[in-house]
């Protein structure tokens, strides 16, 4: 894309510019506030070069064409702003990601959540529980006690009550 051949500094400038302005397309700006995205970066283009300054014309171009800008200027409509700021930051953040993480970092980063994952698998599983969905409730679970025998609910039922319910009157 066109945008990834600007230098890190102007897309950065740019996407600020597109936040804080009302940013137009098929001209450079409008005579009440609207300006195009170059515009809008309010970057001091004589220390950017020349050779960016003919690839920031040829965005300024790929942007009217993107924003379907043939015939005069028109306000960049809300998809069109929604998609230059998306393309701006994936395209910032790919440069940003450039610098990666030494080898030894990686490995112990690696160690450390192998770690966690079986120390968490070594907990032990009461296994007089189980999932049960509650009708209505979507994926939404609950946790109730799995089938028991007669008196081994009455028995439960006792401990949690304290009350004194027998084995027949349970069901």
């Amino acid at each position: 894309m066109t945008i990834d051949l600007l230098p890190l500094e102007v897309r950065r400038a740019v996407l600020e510019g597109v936040k804080r302005h009302r940013i137009i397309a098929g001209a450079h700006s409008d005579g009440e506030g609207g300006v195009c995205p170059m515009v809008a970066a309010e970057v001091v283009w004589r220390r950017i070069g020349p050779a960016n300054i003919e690839l920031a014309q040829e965005a300024a171009r790929a942007w009217d064409r993107y924003a379907e800008a043939t015939y005069g200027w028109r306000p960049a409509t809300r998809r069109h702003l929604l998609a230059l700021r998306a393309m701006l930051e994936a395209s910032i953040l790919e440069d940003s990601a450039q610098t990666e993480m030494p080898l030894s970092a990686a490995i112990a980063e690696h160690e450390r959540a192998t770690e966690l994952r079986s120390s968490a698998d070594a907990r032990p599983i009461a296994h007089t529980e189980r999932p049960v969905a509650r009708p209505g409730c979507g994926r939404a679970r609950r946790w109730r006690p799995a089938r028991l025998r007669a008196g081994q609910r009455a028995e439960l039922l006792r401990a949690r009550t304290g009350s004194t319910v027998s084995a027949t009157n349970s069901r």
